[in-house]
């Protein structure tokens, strides 16, 4: 599950790159585009379902991080 969701982040930050390379590229669609936003019902929803899935990796990879070696070693860090 915690591969799932790690390929998941990765590949909404892929998407996020990819976004902001449109919007300094072709400002114009870009605007275009988040016009678009909320526009109708299946719009809104698709955007709901994939930011929830989304959120829902997000939790679950920080889940499985909670005994790895990065975390103990940040709370070292964090209470010297």
């Amino acid at each position: 599950m915690a591969t799932v969701a790690q390929m998941l982040i990765i590949i909404s930050g892929v998407w996020l790159i990819a976004v902001g390379v449109l919007m300094f590229v072709r400002p114009q669609s870009a605007i275009r585009y988040v016009g678009k936003a909320a526009s109708t019902n299946l719009i809104n929803y698709s955007e709901l379902t994939l930011r929830g899935i989304w959120g829902v990796a997000l939790v679950s990879f920080a889940e499985s991080l909670n005994n790895s070696f990065m975390t103990s070693q940040w709370e070292r860090v964090a209470f010297i």
